[in-house]
């Protein structure tokens, strides 16, 4: 596939998006409220064969659909605003190899035998751990890159995390997401963010609901700040715009309780 054509896979992916599940038909989905990629193959036995042979025929051909749709679904999730996987792959020989590399060696379910005498099989891909570690910039170490900017004495709100309001703003998941001000500086993104937690359980978390978001207590803890987006922003609108006012409440909470570097962070989506 062509980078012209994972711009089409993208647009499907946003189009057949519910939430933070996106539905690619005859493929399969990415959840991200789950960070799985599960995605489907579907074998048909020879008719011509003896069953003995046709059948174990079809549970192969099944699973080689489901890690090749796997792998097509992975190439159409959004990195950042203007790019894809797909794009880091055709740009890095290492990503590549990596990431088919992580796919193939998947187990996948157990053969599904239909009322047509076809077999199905699903193959569900972790987005995070290893998969992650190859897609993320190397930029993101071992500590952030970017040094948070307060004003003198900005009181700092006392925040185990963020929840970021997206509903309303056509906002879709990314890898990298990021968080602007109204005055286009960035506010969180991979610069503030370690690799190990990055890598653990990506950037950004992504919930249906405020109830769904403030669940997540692992991650953001028992005392999450809350706020709006005024816009999404970016070629794909994965970049989150936030006022003036709410991002010096956030960096200066995020200064005094570390919380960024964690990926303490949370996306409500329609």
């Amino acid at each position: 596939m062509k980078v012209k054509q994972v711009i089409t896979l993208a647009a499907v992916l946003v189009t057949a998006s519910l939430a933070q599940v996106q539905n690619v038909e005859g493929k399969g989905s990415i959840d991200w409220g789950t960070r799985t990629v599960t995605a489907v193959g579907i074998g048909a036995p020879n008719p011509a064969m003896p069953e003995v042979t046709a059948r174990p025929m079809a549970i192969r051909a099944a699973r080689d659909v489901a890690l090749r749709n796997a792998l097509e679904l992975v190439k159409g999730i959004q990195m950042t605003s203007t790019t894809t996987v797909e794009n880091c792959m055709v740009s890095s020989d290492v990503i590549r190899t990596q990431v088919d590399g992580y796919i193939r060696k998947f187990e996948v379910s157990a053969p599904r035998y239909m009322s047509d005498k076809t077999i199905e099989i699903t193959a569900t891909i972790p987005m995070d751990n290893e998969l992650a570690n190859s897609l993320l910039p190397p930029t993101i170490g071992k500590s952030p890159a970017m040094q948070i900017m307060v004003p003198a004495g900005r009181v700092a709100p006392t925040f185990t995390g963020l929840i970021i309001d997206a509903r309303g703003t056509g906002a879709i998941p990314a890898l990298i997401p990021k968080i602007i001000d109204e005055d286009g500086k960035e506010v969180y993104g991979s610069a503030y963010v370690t690799r190990d937690w990055a890598v653990k359980w990506g950037m950004a978390g992504y919930a249906k609901s405020p109830e769904q978001a403030s669940s997540y207590k692992d991650r953001i803890g028992p005392n999450p700040g809350t706020f709006k987006v005024v816009r999404a922003t970016g070629a794909s609108r994965t970049d989150l715009v936030i006022s003036n006012n709410d991002a010096l409440d956030v960096r200066a909470a995020a200064k005094a309780m570390k919380f960024l570097a964690d990926c303490r962070v949370v996306v409500i989506l329609d």
